[in-house]
């Protein structure tokens, strides 16, 4: 059996009283923090939450002249929501205030490289081909090789086998493959610019471009 929660329609609830009514369990259920083994940490001799629980209490969303920000909490453990997503997702998460600054650069990052799914480091694909290359040197008979060529390619089918297999691919990227849209985005169509021939042209139309200095 599967089990699920559907989000309250709001075209069906014009005053959002069971739109309040949900969120008030969902709060209750997922937003709440919680410290465990997991979160803590020890910070100048004593033990304290990487979240920075318990949060501040404020009537209102704040905002101080160093930079620092807090949301509207009357609980100190509850994490910041968003009604709208909540009642979309009906998980737990939090919000965080991002200014033109290093957190939305940290972010973007996070954001591109996760969804990317960065491939794994070379290190690790030099174990995995030495790996390979070892069982087929102890699989490999020597039937099935007979010259230096069939040799090598043995060894490069293998390798590629190797490396396709252990290889990880992001969910966009396998669902442009499935889609047939390619691995590319583009907007624009481009074609080659021969470098040596710019050169040329700049150089026949100003002769002084190519004096020596």
């Amino acid at each position: 059996m599967v089990t699920y929660s559907r989000p309250v329609n709001p075209t069906l609830d014009p005053n959002n009283s069971r739109l309040n009514e949900h969120l008030q369990k969902l709060v209750r259920a997922v937003q709440m923090h919680k410290c465990s083994p997991a979160c803590r940490r020890v910070k100048d001799g004593r033990l304290v939450c990487k979240r920075r629980a318990p949060f501040i209490l404020s009537d209102h969303s704040w905002i101080d002249a160093e930079g620092n920000w807090g949301p509207k909490r009357s609980i100190s453990s509850m994490n910041a929501w968003n009604p709208w997503l909540l009642n979309c997702i009906r998980a737990n998460h939090d919000i965080k205030f991002l200014t033109n600054g290093e957190a939305t650069k940290n972010l973007s990052f996070y954001i591109t490289a996760y969804a990317a799914k960065n491939q794994q480091r070379s290190s690790n694909m030099s174990a995995l081909l030495a790996k390979a290359f070892k069982y087929k040197t102890h699989s490999l008979s020597h039937k099935e090789v007979t010259t230096v060529q069939q040799l090598n390619k043995h060894l490069i089918q293998q390798c590629a086998n190797t490396l396709t297999q252990e290889q990880e691919l992001s969910a966009p990227e396998v669902i442009s493959y499935l889609m047939g849209w390619g691995d590319r985005y583009i907007s624009h169509q481009f074609v080659p610019i021969h470098f040596n021939s710019v050169i040329r042209c700049l150089k026949s139309s100003w002769p002084f471009l190519d004096e020596q200095r």
